[in-house]
C-alpha cells in the first residue's frame, strides 16, 4: 500500500462497501455470509486508501478463520458513531483466537497462520496505520464463538484530543 500524503473526506461506510466488493466473490467461493448494519453513514477526515488496507485486511483474516472452521460462515460488520469516534466492529464465527496469543497479534511477524501463508505484518501494519497514522484505536476480542475487531477512529481532525470511546 502507498500511504497518502494529504487528508481528505470520506465516507467509512463506502470504504467499507468497496472493500466487500473486491472481496465477495471470495465470500461466496467460501460459503460466507456478510450481514452489515450501518447504524450511521460517517464522514470523516483521513486516509481513505490506509483505513481500506485496514479493513480488507481484517476481513481476509475474517474470511480464512471462517472457512477453516465453518462449512456456513458468517461475517458481521456494525458501523456505529459513538461519543467524537467511528466505530466499526467487525466479527466473525471462526472460533476466536486462543488466549495466550491473543495479546499477540499485533505484533510484528507473529502469525497464527500456518507456515507460507501468512508474514505476521498485516494486523501489525492495520494497529501502526489506525493507532499512528489516524490517531485512533483498534481492540481484538474473542466473542461469541470467534473473534471481534473493533476499530475506533475520530471522526474529524478536531476530535483526537477525546478519550477512546
Amino acid at each position: 500500500y502507498r500511504p497518502a500524503k494529504a487528508k481528505k473526506e470520506y465516507s467509512i461506510n463506502e470504504v467499507i462497501n468497496e472493500c466487500l466488493s473486491l472481496l465477495r466473490a471470495s465470500f461466496k467461493f467460501n460459503n460466507i455470509s456478510v450481514m452489515m448494519n450501518e447504524k450511521d453513514q460517517i464522514t470523516t477526515i483521513g486516509f481513505p486508501n490506509e483505513y481500506s488496507q485496514v479493513i480488507l485486511n481484517i476481513l481476509n483474516n475474517a474470511k480464512d478463520a471462517v472457512s477453516d472452521k465453518d462449512p456456513n460462515g458468517r461475517i458481521s460488520i456494525d458501523i456505529i458513531r459513538e461519543n467524537h469516534f467511528a466505530i466499526v466492529k467487525i466479527s466473525d464465527n471462526g472460533g476466536g483466537i486462543p488466549k495466550d496469543t491473543l495479546n499477540k497479534i499485533f505484533d510484528p511477524y507473529f502469525t497464527t497462520k500456518e507456515e507460507g501463508k501468512g508474514t505476521g505484518l498485516g494486523l501489525y501494519m492495520s494497529k501502526v496505520i489506525i493507532e499512528d497514522h489516524m490517531y485512533g484505536y483498534i481492540d481484538v476480542h474473542n466473542s461469541d464463538g470467534g473473534v471481534e475487531f473493533d476499530i475506533s477512529i475520530p471522526i474529524s481532525d478536531t476530535d483526537v484530543m477525546y478519550q477512546k470511546p
